[in-house]
């Protein structure tokens, strides 16, 4: 269909002039002019600004509007001999508000002047639909040191499925709870494409996050970071293991139509036995999740310096628990004759949470936790009905990739190395990563080493490793043909002259790291420190750098020994 239209555009236009800058969409509607809208309005209000360039700019030209390759008729008669009125800056304003038919709109203006010149806009898509509203919903469960977090994100996407045909029209999304499509790259990808969802104001988005979190400074300004998987492989960067709640999460909701709720079931810890230096005082977390825009409801699991708990008792978090209990019937609140409606509205979702999480928390470890809702206003709407509950269906998630259990067969046996500049990280140190070569396969009797790829150090991927962000969109082992990768960084070289004899003394610091490619986790780590002495800077630095590979060849590397 979106072919069809094009090509109806493009023969019903022909002779118009080319699109042009002098006409711009300003759709007030929409707080900016994306080429696309989603809508079930029946009409919209259409806004042009026009600047005409030159002696044109005096003229009083006329406009006329297509839709869909066809001249608009509004009240029988075609839209062409509208006038524009001159403003005083030579800008001239057009608003029209003209109706949809079901599906596509494709607009287009034309302002033709006295002299007969063309110019043309480009296209405004406008998509009207029909029926029930529709929910989206991405679901994420990182699996990072907590042992409910996975069951909590596939339980909430399968209780809110069985809404599809019945409240919503479609239930969509994605359940996000593998060790590699909850790292931070994944996250923060499937994030910025909410922007291609086709969502309209009547339609529903929710996000679900079931993780550790932790308040961060990371980026200048305070925010709360949910912990991404990374941080299962060892990364403590807060830039590359914490999507950002203000950052990374409401930046790519806040322009979007729909109405928009997001569950934070974060800062977990009590039975979770994790790493609790990702728990943190979370006042000014809870301060920034306070600063939620309009259109955005915002349900924390926790507040004030509290902790999130999750339990055996429950099978979740006690806020996963409490809310899957309120979406199942509990939040329904009966009228003055005792009757329930079976629909679940936000706000006695929310009051219900807010009443039975500290509950749940203090029967079964005596703490607090209280859920917060932000920000304090919003409007109520149903987001469940619970007649259909218990009928969800069996949910499976697409599996998870799991590493191979035994080497893929060669790899094994080899070593890919690579030297860098550490203040330098794009060059690569040439000098160094031959001679680590050749002390390492002296090191290393039956592996075979080999350089590793330039495009890693050009294109920053070692820089990132180094920094304790691997790649989760590349495939190193096959890349390397090696399972491991050993990556030696050294520092500018200190020089020191040795008294009056006219030698130099270089002092050189470097770091060699193994990493294991398959699972990229970090094997061996060890600094070295050495010095060489000579006539010149230079030699003084080339036998400085064949004592640090002397060092190296001594390095015990817990490599598995091959024959």
């Amino acid at each position: 269909m979106k072919i069809f239209i094009k090509l109806l555009l493009a023969l019903s236009l022909q002779g118009v002039a080319a699109h042009s800058q002098n006409i711009r969409w300003a759709s007030a509607e929409n707080n900016g002019t994306p080429s696309e809208i989603f809508t079930k309005k029946t009409d919209y209000v259409l806004k042009l600004e026009v600047v005409l360039p030159g002696a044109d700019s005096a003229d009083q030209p006329t406009i006329q509007l297509y839709r869909n390759g066809i001249p608009y008729v509004r009240n029988g008669q075609k839209l062409g001999n509208v006038k524009l009125s001159k403003s005083e800056n030579g800008q001239r304003s057009f608003s029209e508000q003209v109706s949809l038919v079901v599906g596509e709109n494709v607009w287009e203006a034309e302002v033709i002047t006295r002299q007969g010149k063309s110019f043309k806009s480009e296209p405004q898509r406008i998509v009207r639909r029909v029926g029930k509203p529709n929910l989206y919903l991405l679901s994420v469960g990182v699996p990072y040191n907590l042992k409910y977090t996975k069951k909590d994100a596939q339980d909430i996407f399968a209780r809110f499925k069985t809404q599809e045909g019945y409240l919503f029209g479609k239930v969509e999304g994605q359940v996000l709870i593998c060790d590699e499509n909850t790292r931070f790259s994944k996250l923060g990808q499937t994030l910025s494409e909410l922007q291609n969802q086709e969502l309209t104001e009547d339609d529903v988005l929710i996000l679900f996050f079931s993780s550790h979190g932790i308040p961060s400074n990371a980026f200048g300004a305070t925010d709360f970071g949910v912990v991404s998987n990374d941080a299962h492989f060892g990364v403590r960067d807060e830039r590359y293991v914490l999507l950002m709640y203000q950052k990374d999460i409401i930046s790519n909701i806040h322009s979007l139509p729909c109405k928009r709720i997001v569950f934070l079931d974060a800062c977990h810890s009590g039975a979770a036995g994790g790493d609790k230096s990702w728990i943190g005082t979370l006042q000014q977390a809870q301060a920034i999740i306070t600063q939620t825009p309009s259109g955005i409801v915002t349900i924390a699991s926790s507040s004030s310096n509290e902790s999130s708990y999750e339990s055996d008792t429950w099978g979740h978090g006690a806020f996963t628990y409490a809310l899957l209990e309120g979406l199942g019937g509990k939040a329904d609140v009966p009228n003055q004759e005792g009757k329930v409606d079976f629909t679940i509205t936000l706000q006695e979702l929310t009051s219900y949470l807010k009443v039975r999480v500290p509950d749940l928390v203090k029967k079964v470890y005596n703490k607090t936790q209280n859920p917060i809702v932000a920000p304090r206003s919003w409007v109520d709407y149903p987001i469940f009905n619970y007649q259909v509950s218990g009928k969800e269906k069996p949910f499976a998630p697409p599996p998870c990739l799991q590493p191979p259990d035994e080497p893929v067969e060669g790899f094994e046996s080899k070593v890919a190395v690579l030297g860098l500049f550490s203040e330098r990280a794009t060059q690569i140190d040439w000098s160094m990563t031959q001679k680590a070569v050749e002390g390492l396969t002296a090191t290393l009797p039956g592996y075979t080493v080999k350089t590793g790829m330039v495009s890693l150090v050009e294109g920053g991927t070692a820089v990132a490793i180094l920094d304790g962000y691997w790649p989760s969109t590349r495939n190193l082992t096959a890349e390397l043909d090696a399972h491991y990768l050993c990556i030696l960084t050294r520092r500018p070289s200190e020089f020191q002259p040795e008294g009056t004899n006219g030698k130099w003394t270089a002092r050189i610091k470097s770091t060699m790291t193994f990493y294991l490619t398959k699972d990229k986790s970090k094997v061996y780590s060890e600094e070295f420190e050495a010095t060489g002495t000579s006539t010149s800077k230079s030699a003084a630095e080339q036998a400085g750098l064949r004592a640090t590979i002397e060092k190296l060849k001594a390095a015990k590397i817990p490599l598995p020994k091959r024959d």
